[in-house]
C-alpha cells in the first residue's frame, strides 16, 4: 500500500516537473531548471496544515521552487514561480476551488437569467395600454390608462427591486416606455399589500412611448 501510494506521489511529482519544465522553457528559461524545481516542489510540499496559513506556506514553497532552480542552474524567480503554483494547485486544492468557482459563477447566471431575463409585449393606443412580461420564474399582466402610442415585442432583460417574496396577487403603481427601433426601454414601480416592486427593463424592438398608471396581476408560474 505505501510503495502504492509513494508511486503516485512519485508519478505526480513527475508530471509537475514536465510541466513545469515546459513552462520555464517557453520563457526563455532552462528545461531541467523548471522540471527540478516543479519535482521538488510536490516532492517535498508542506501540505496545507500548519506552517501558518495559505500565505505563509505559499511562500516557503515558492522559496523551495526558487532555491531548487538555482542550484540546478535556473533563476529564482521562475523556480519561485514554479513553487507557489505547484502548491496552490496541489496541495491547496487549487483546482477543485476552480472548478467551485466556475461552477458557483455558473448557479449565479443562471440564476439572474432565470429572475431577469425574459420577454414582453405592450400595445398602447391613446389612453389604454396593455402590456405583458415573462421570465422562466415570474409573470405579470399590466393594463394602464394614461397617454401613448406604442407598439414593442421582443426579449427583456430587466433589474428589479423587490421588497418581499412575490405572490400571485395585484398590484398597481405607475410605469413609463419609450422606443425607437432596438432602442426600447422602460421603468415601473407597483405596490401592493405584500411587496414593493421596482424594475427597469430593456426591451427588444419597439416604436413610441406609453405613460401611466398601471393595473398589474403579477405572479409566479
Amino acid at each position: 500500500m505505501m510503495a502504492k501510494v509513494l508511486g503516485m506521489a512519485t508519478k505526480k511529482a513527475i508530471m509537475h516537473g514536465i510541466v513545469r519544465g515546459m513552462v520555464h522553457a517557453g520563457q526563455g528559461g532552462k528545461f531541467g531548471a523548471g522540471f527540478a524545481s516543479g519535482f521538488v516542489s510536490s516532492s517535498l510540499s508542506v501540505g496545507n496544515k500548519g506552517y501558518g496559513n495559505i500565505y505563509s506556506r505559499t511562500a516557503i514553497m515558492a522559496v523551495v521552487g526558487g532555491t531548487t532552480s538555482v542550484i540546478t542552474g535556473g533563476k529564482f524567480a521562475n523556480g519561485a514561480e514554479s513553487g507557489a503554483f505547484v502548491h496552490l494547485f496541489n496541495a491547496e486544492g487549487g483546482f477543485s476551488k476552480i472548478s467551485e468557482g466556475i461552477s458557483s459563477l455558473g448557479d449565479s447566471i443562471t440564476s439572474f437569467m432565470k429572475e431577469h431575463v425574459g420577454g414582453n409585449f405592450m400595445a398602447h393606443f391613446i389612453l389604454v395600454g396593455v402590456h405583458g412580461h415573462a421570465t422562466a420564474e415570474t409573470y405579470s399582466l399590466c393594463v394602464r390608462g394614461g397617454p401613448g402610442l406604442m407598439l414593442s415585442a421582443g426579449p427583456e432583460v430587466s433589474a428589479t427591486y423587490t421588497s418581499n417574496e412575490i405572490t400571485n396577487n395585484w398590484s398597481g403603481g405607475v410605469g413609463a416606455d419609450a422606443a425607437l427601433g432596438t432602442i426600447d426601454g422602460g421603468a415601473s414601480v407597483l405596490v401592493n399589500d405584500n411587496s414593493i416592486n421596482a424594475s427597469v427593463a430593456y426591451r427588444g424592438f419597439g416604436l413610441g412611448f406609453s405613460a401611466g398608471g398601471d393595473l398589474c396581476y403579477s405572479g409566479k408560474w
